[in-house]
């Protein structure tokens, strides 16, 4: 709140202070890793190699973009996060700033577009050339989900064209409920702010979705973590198709898969890190699900453990990589890292603020070798 420095994107320290990162590249899934944190200070995006080294700073600041752009008075001079972005193949990045908008930033820093649309959180990029995202819309009258009082506040589901940032689709999800009397999902919960707090919005693309016999190219998968539960809506009519209620606590990112599986980051949210948990919360740590939607069979990918602690209250993201390995952004750890399908880790980052605080790691995402031409033309 003094403008010291940004409390709110910081962390505990989970590893000891001389951890040294392991990277492994002959073990790697190839390519480069896009970063999202707080670095030097800066709200930004980085871009790392596979030796870990740093190939690219975006040169803007998400702090100074929130006050110059604010609609109204920050609370304070870091009041601002961004909790979903993307890079594209010419080195521009995709960045929500959360609650506010989306801006599109060219590599060199420039704004080639901003739309104060109130995106937040996850965004995905779909077949047709646009991204979807969640958004803030105008407060509910009262009596549909919540009872009395002066009406509640929930998400809908929104899609930007990518050349443009302007919104192309907007869908109603109390009307999804109310239109089919599915209140009972989202009716026991007795607050008015932040109903279900939905946190990721994915499109299944055509390429794999064949994979999923019951679900058809375009349809979204949706995760609220105030209920524990994911759906997946049609594509067209957006009715709500499937729905799952655990057994994830304060999940993130839930990922279709080329095996007809959904994975998600299972935030296994409930106490915080501490040394007397060995960082691992109360409920033993984080972890990857893997859920067949059609037998609804669990299985655990990746765990944290004492040794392997792996542990994000809240936050989080994963990338399933092609070499069954995973990305994993362990957000309020400060970490990336890839672990292999045995759990070894071979690249990690760790954003480090001297020994016991880390800045938080709010996305981690690996794309090919090529995303990283850009590098090599610099800026004019």
């Amino acid at each position: 709140m003094m403008g010291i420095r940004p409390t709110q994107h910081m962390g505990t320290m989970a590893l000891p202070p001389d951890w040294e990162p392991r990277i492994e590249p002959a073990e790697m899934q190839p390519g480069v890793t896009f970063l999202v944190s707080v670095f030097d200070g800066r709200l930004t995006a980085r871009l790392y190699g596979m030796d870990g080294s740093l190939l690219h700073e975006w040169p803007v600041d998400f702090f100074e973009l929130a006050r110059e752009n604010a609609t109204h008075k920050a609370a304070h001079k870091f009041h601002a996060l961004i909790h979903g972005a993307a890079l594209l193949p010419n080195g521009d990045m995709l960045a929500n700033l959360d609650g506010r908008g989306t801006y599109r930033i060219s590599a060199c820093g420039d704004i080639v577009w901003k739309n104060d649309n109130r995106s937040h959180h996850a965004l995905t990029l779909d077949d047709s050339g646009g991204f979807w995202t969640p958004v803030y819309v105008d407060r509910y009258a009262p009596n549909t989900l919540v009872r009395g009082g002066e009406g509640f506040n929930f998400d809908a589901i929104a899609r930007f064209d990518l050349e443009t940032g302007e919104q192309t689709d907007l869908i109603d999800l109390v009307k999804v409920l109310t239109d089919d009397r599915l209140e009972g999902l989202m009716a026991i919960r007795p607050v008015r702010e932040d109903v279900g707090h939905l946190n990721d919005v994915e499109v299944l693309s055509a390429e794999i979705a064949d994979a999923f016999p019951e679900f058809n190219a375009g349809d979204l998968l949706l995760s609220f973590r105030h209920f524990n539960q994911i759906w997946v809506l049609d594509g067209e009519s957006h009715k709500l198709k499937w729905y799952m209620t655990g057994p994830m606590i304060g999940q993130h990112d839930p990922d279709f898969q080329a095996d007809g599986t959904i994975t998600v980051f299972d935030n296994r949210a409930g106490g915080r890190p501490t040394t007397e948990n060995a960082f691992l919360g109360d409920r033993g740590g984080s972890r990857v699900l893997k859920i067949d939607p059609m037998s609804r069979t669990v299985t655990t990918v990746f765990g944290g453990s004492g040794e392997e602690p792996f542990y994000s209250h809240f936050r989080g993201k994963h990338q399933v990589l092609a070499n069954g390995n995973i990305l994993l952004a362990e957000t309020d750890a400060g970490r990336a890292f890839e672990v292999t399908p045995d759990g070894k880790v071979v690249w990690e980052v760790i954003n480090s603020y001297g020994d016991d605080t880390v800045f938080w790691m709010m996305d981690a995402l690996r794309y090919p070798l090529s995303y990283g031409d850009f590098v090599e033309v610099g800026c004019t």
